[in-house]
Order: C-alpha cells, then structure tokens, then sequence
C-alpha cells in the first residue's frame, strides 16, 4: 500500500473534498521532506569514550573522552549514596535517633547486620 493510498484509508470517514486537500498536502510534504545523505551522516558522527571504572577509597570515577578529545571525569562517593540511602530508614528498632544520626555509614551498615545476625542466626 502506497503512502497515498494509507492516507486515503485513514481519512476515508471525511467528506471527499476535505479528504482529497489533505490527502494531497500530506504527500506534497513528505515529497517536499529531505534525507540526510550518508555523507551528511558521517559529518554528524561523534566518537567518544569511556573508561574503565576506578575506585580510590570509596570514591568511583570514570573518564569521559567526547567527539573533540576533551576528557572529563565525573567521580561519586558510594559511601554518599549508601549513608544517602540509610537516611530514609527507621532506626527505632535497633537505635535511639540521636545515636543513629551520630553514626557513620559504616556504623549504620554494621548495626543492620549485627542486628540482623542477633535476630535470625
């Protein structure tokens, strides 16, 4: 089925006269539309990189080379994310909130499974 043709299907409920303008229209600007050419694709190429992950401490980083050579590394902190993560918990049942609050990620983590080994061993 031709371009046209599933035009004139999907506008087939409409009077003929308004059918037939947009029917024509439609095809005028997918003739009227352009594809790029190959060339004007490999213009549009980039070429970028990724480096390996590297872990400093609790710190991950890694190194991102765009289209121009131009390196930028971005680094996060899993210690951030997991005490980030612990924040939302409740710790009425292994802590007050003044000690849990004073404690670090590490402490928080080793409380949970302390608390977990105690309850379920």
């Amino acid at each position: 089925m031709t371009f046209q043709e599933q035009i004139e299907t999907y506008l087939k409920d409409l009077p003929s006269k308004w059918k037939d303008q947009l029917v024509s229209i439609l095809c005028q600007i997918k003739d009227e539309r352009t594809h790029p050419t190959c060339d004007e694709v490999k213009d549009c190429e980039t070429l970028t990189s990724l480096s390996d992950f590297s872990v400093e401490g609790d710190i991950v980083s890694v190194v991102y080379t765009d289209e121009h050579s131009v390196q930028v590394t971005r680094s996060f902190s899993v210690g951030q994310l997991v005490n980030n993560t612990l924040e939302g918990i409740d710790p009425e049942c292994l802590t007050d909130q003044t000690t849990w609050d004073n404690l670090t990620y590490s402490q928080r983590i080793q409380l949970l499974i302390d608390n977990f080994c105690d309850c379920c061993s």
